[in-house]
């Protein structure tokens, strides 16, 4: 049985917004080497998108593991018996965590998923939210 969490709107809304930036500085460019640059970042940045698309979940459960996706080639599996709570921070400039029972931290981006469904999915397992 696979539960996910599902990255924030704002992520698809912000590739969005760039990707119409960087169409709008491929024609706006005056120099060949700009033009490819801006190229170059839009093959990037269509990348990143259909990797959002693919990966649908930020955070999933699977069995008795949350993975969490971070990147295009990273990803984090923790089992679920091995978490104490979440940690959300509450600024940009810290980063949120789950704190394990052996009291280590795994850090992970909150700003790429909703907290609302993140605690009902994890009051599921009996998982405490701060």
């Amino acid at each position: 049985m696979v539960k996910g969490v599902r990255r924030s709107i704002q992520v698809y809304i912000f590739h969005a917004l760039w990707m119409f930036f960087v169409i709008y500085k491929i024609f706006n460019t005056v120099t060949a080497f700009g033009r490819y640059t801006w190229l170059f970042v839009f093959a990037i940045t269509t990348f990143s998108l259909i990797n959002l698309l693919v990966k649908k979940y930020y955070m999933e459960v699977v069995e008795s593991c949350l993975i969490i996706h971070q990147d295009y080639f990273r990803t984090k599996s923790i089992n679920l018996n091995d978490i104490e709570k979440i940690e959300i921070e509450p600024s940009p400039f810290k980063s949120s965590y789950i704190l394990l029972r052996d009291k280590t931290k795994v850090k992970f981006n909150d700003s790429n998923l909703d907290v609302k469904e993140l605690k009902e999915a994890m009051s599921q397992f009996n998982i405490i939210i701060d």
